[in-house]
C-alpha cells in the first residue's frame, strides 16, 4: 500500500474541481437542434413583361473620341521607342 502525504489531498480536490468544471462546460455549452425553416411557396402567377424598345450598339470600331493607344510609365504611347530589344538567345 502506498503512503499518503500531506500533498495528496489538495491535488485530489483540485482534480475533482477541474473535472466538475469540465463536465459543466460540456453540459451547458451543448447546442439544441434547431429545426430549419420551411421554404416559402413559389409564385405561380404568369408574369407579363412590359414591351421595351430594342437597343443596338455598334461595337465594330472607334468613333475617334478616345485614344486607342495606352501610355506606359515613361509617358510614351504604344508606339515603339526606336531601340531594338535584345533577344535572350543573342540572335
Amino acid at each position: 500500500m502506498a503512503q499518503h502525504t500531506s500533498n495528496d489531498l489538495p491535488v485530489r480536490v483540485g482534480a475533482v474541481v477541474v473535472g466538475l468544471i469540465a463536465v459543466g462546460v460540456f453540459y451547458f455549452m451543448k447546442h439544441d437542434a434547431v429545426k430549419p425553416l420551411t421554404p416559402a411557396e413559389p409564385t405561380k402567377e404568369i408574369l407579363n413583361p412590359l414591351p421595351v424598345a430594342t437597343v443596338m450598339i455598334d461595337t465594330s470600331g472607334s468613333t475617334g473620341g478616345q485614344q486607342m493607344r495606352g501610355t506606359t510609365v515613361g509617358g510614351r504611347g504604344a508606339q515603339g521607342s526606336g531601340r531594338e530589344t535584345p533577344s535572350i538567345a543573342g540572335n
